[in-house]
């Protein structure tokens, strides 16, 4: 009989190992070191992230993140405005722009003659999503 629940309590001692059942879960999404035109992808900020397909990247310059934004009572509205600054090389070009997050638009701000530039994720973390398409 002790020898039954020995090996029972050793089979769900190893489950519980196995399934991970005390293991933290990692909340932080994975950020990619490139984009796939029409695909919405996490990335490094401040790093150089290539677009697939083509000899031309983007940056954002500047480390941005979702403040917490307070909350207010029913009768009041609540908005803000984030620009993200960011770097798009196109065929060797710099083209420096600003992507304003929020408010009524949202619209991103450059001249390149190629992409359009979304932000379509930021949170606190500094996390953040964006969705490069062609023009």
């Amino acid at each position: 009989m002790k020898k039954k629940l020995f090996i029972v309590l050793l089979v769900v001692t190893a489950m519980v190992a196995f399934t991970g059942c005390n293991k933290k879960e990692d909340k932080e999404k994975k950020a990619e070191t490139s984009v796939v035109i029409g695909e919405k992808t996490y990335i490094e900020q401040l790093s150089k992230i290539k677009i697939e397909g083509t000899s031309d990247y983007f940056k954002i310059t500047k480390k941005v993140k979702m403040e917490n934004l307070q909350e207010a009572d029913g009768d009041t509205t609540v908005s803000f405005t984030i620009g993200v600054p960011y770097v798009i090389n196109v065929d060797g070009v710099d083209y420096e722009g600003t992507y304003v997050l929020g408010g009524y638009k949202q619209v991103s701000l450059d001249k390149n003659p190629k992409y359009t530039f979304e932000v379509t994720n930021l949170n606190e973390n500094y996390e953040i999503e964006v969705l490069i398409n062609k023009k």
